[in-house]
C-alpha cells in the first residue's frame, strides 16, 4: 500500500491510497489532479471518502462519479454526492483493509475521520480538523468539543501516521 498527497486548490491535499491497481481518494476538492494521478499510475478509482460537506473537500466528487460510476462515495447523510451514507463507528472494506468511520466532535457537526486498518498498521485521515501547523476552525460546536476529539486521538498508537487535508 502507498499513500500519496496530491495538491489541489490553494492549500488542500487529496490523499490517494494505492493498493495494487486500485485506489481510494480522500476529500477530492478537484477531479483533475485525481484523474492525472490515476492515469500516471495506471490505477482504477475504487472508492472516494469524504470527511465533510465543504466545497474544498467535495468539489471534484461529482466529476469523479461521472467517470467512475461503479466506484462508491462514502460520506455523511448531509453530503448529497455520497452514494453510501456512513455514520460513527461504521466499518467498510478497502481492498484487504478495513476503514472505520470516526465521528467525535469536530470542524462541522457531521465531520468524520477515516481510520484505515491494514496488516501494516493504522492510518488516520483527518479532513479539516487537523492541519500541519495546528487545529482546523470550529464552524459548529465548541472548542472544548474539538479538544475532546483530539484527546480521543491520543488513544491510537504513537506511530500512527495522520493525513490532514490542508497545509
Amino acid at each position: 500500500m502507498k499513500i500519496t498527497p496530491v495538491q489541489a486548490l490553494n492549500d488542500n491535499y487529496i490523499w490517494m491510497i494505492q493498493d495494487g491497481n486500485h485506489a481510494a481518494c480522500v476529500d477530492p476538492s478537484d477531479a483533475t489532479p485525481v484523474l492525472i494521478f490515476l492515469v500516471r499510475n495506471r490505477l482504477m478509482l475504487a472508492q472516494t471518502w469524504v470527511t465533510h460537506l465543504h466545497h474544498d473537500h467535495i468539489g471534484g466528487v461529482q466529476s469523479l462519479k461521472n467517470g467512475f460510476m461503479e466506484s462508491p462515495v462514502y460520506g455523511e447523510a448531509d453530503i448529497d454526492v455520497a452514494t453510501h451514507t456512513v455514520t460513527a463507528g461504521m466499518p467498510f472494506p478497502f481492498c484487504d483493509g478495513l476503514v472505520t468511520v470516526w465521528a467525535p466532535p469536530r470542524h462541522t457537526d457531521r465531520h468524520v475521520r477515516h481510520l484505515l486498518e491494514k496488516a501494516e498498521g493504522l492510518h488516520v485521515f483527518f479532513g479539516g480538523t487537523l492541519f500541519s501547523p495546528g487545529w482546523g476552525r470550529v464552524f459548529m460546536g465548541t472548542i472544548e468539543e474539538l479538544l475532546d476529539s483530539f484527546q480521543r486521538f491520543t488513544q491510537v498508537p504513537d506511530e500512527t501516521p495522520v493525513y490532514p487535508s490542508h497545509e
